[in-house]
């Protein structure tokens, strides 16, 4: 997940302080446990915070680069394992996840990573386990032909979730700012549960 500076960094300044993403909330409904959460791609950590404060006994942030100096030094990290690594580099806790969270970070995966991200996503939660996070569509203007972004078939995302249900697989497109300005957005939401079996 490569992000360059100043454009995350301002990223980072408006959500600090904002509230947690709606696909999180809602995935959250769902969890039956709350032992440990995976939070990758944690960008201001607002989503981390907030699992903690849904009762997670324990949240593992990822994010590929730190956040500001003064996020890190207003986060209480007693239950918070914040480390700073790409999420194909990261070693994934098998079987031991109720929530996996991936809140607009998959696409930022160069291609090759993205299967083996989600192969380590599915292994690494726990049977009933709950994955949320989106992928990027084709018809989304960042899809430029410059492999700054991944970009999947919204045929293809119910094959890769193998050993799980998919509770949610919505595709939507609309025109809305982004971190780097205006922007067609083609997204695919997906809230997967881990079988038992």
């Amino acid at each position: 997940m490569t992000k360059s500076g100043s454009r995350w960094e301002k990223y980072d300044k408006k959500w600090q302080d904002g509230p947690p993403r709606r696909e999180l909330v809602k995935a959250l409904e769902l969890v039956t446990a709350r032992d440990l959460a995976l939070d990758l791609g944690a960008g201001p950590l607002n989503d981390a915070k907030f699992l903690v404060a849904s009762g997670f006994n324990k949240v593992i942030a990822i994010d590929a680069r730190r956040t500001s100096d003064e996020i890190v030094n207003n986060t209480d990290f007693s239950r918070i394992d914040y480390q700073i690594i790409p999420a194909q580099d990261f070693n994934y806790p098998v079987a031991s996840c109720d929530l996996i969270s991936a809140q607009y970070s998959l696409p930022f995966l160069a291609k090759a990573d993205l299967i083996p991200v989600i192969d380590k996503i599915i292994a690494a939660l726990k049977p009933g386990g709950i994955f949320t996070g989106q992928f990027f569509g084709p018809n989304d203007s960042w899809n430029d032909g410059s492999n700054q972004h991944n970009f999947v078939e919204p045929a293809d995302v119910a094959g890769y979730f193998h050993d799980c249900e998919l509770l949610v697989n919505q595709e939507r497109e609309s025109d809305a700012p982004a971190v780097s300005g205006p922007k067609h957005w083609h997204v695919i939401n997906i809230v997967a549960r881990k079988l038992n079996g």
